[in-house]
């Protein structure tokens, strides 16, 4: 059974508000150095791991990236560029704590509209990877979400 920040906080002897403010390193936070010691020590001895899904409810983020392949018969990952790149990817979202989410080319090839709905709350993110000779994703009904997005590279095939 997981443990929850409120055995952590029972067993360093604080609320278990100092416990969250410890733990998420909260700006601005006035903890004494030795009652930060304890509660890391407690949450290590006790084994505490945070609630991703409960840490995503409240920061409204997910820290996932949604990556789309392109269809077709071969594997893109199977060629040097779309290895390459990938890896890349996979390991700059790994080093930011984030993870990545893979929707193969031959589901998505038949998912019309409703790619933007597949991805909808699961991701933070679409990365395409697109092949000159494979069909174009259909534009997605309206945005992903309501946060603001930005192209950052658009390559030429």
């Amino acid at each position: 059974m997981a443990v929850s920040i409120r055995e952590v906080a029972s067993r360093a002897g604080v609320s278990h508000g100092t416990v969250s403010k410890v733990l998420n390193d909260s700006a601005g936070a006035q903890i004494a150095a030795g009652t930060r010691d304890r509660v890391r020590r407690a949450a290590q001895e006790l084994g505490y791991l945070p609630n991703a899904a409960a840490r995503a409810l409240v920061r409204r983020q997910l820290d996932a990236i949604g990556v789309v392949l392109p269809p077709g018969e071969v594997s893109p990952l199977s060629t040097p560029f779309f290895a390459t790149a990938f890896d890349a990817l996979v390991r700059a979202a790994a080093d930011r704590g984030q993870t990545t989410a893979v929707l193969p080319g031959k589901i998505w090839a038949g998912a019309g509209p409703n790619l933007a709905a597949f991805f909808n709350g699961r991701c933070d993110g679409l990365v395409l990877f697109l092949q000159s000779t494979a069909p174009r994703p259909p534009a997605p009904p309206g945005p992903i979400s309501s946060r603001p997005s930005r192209r950052l590279a658009s390559p030429s095939f």
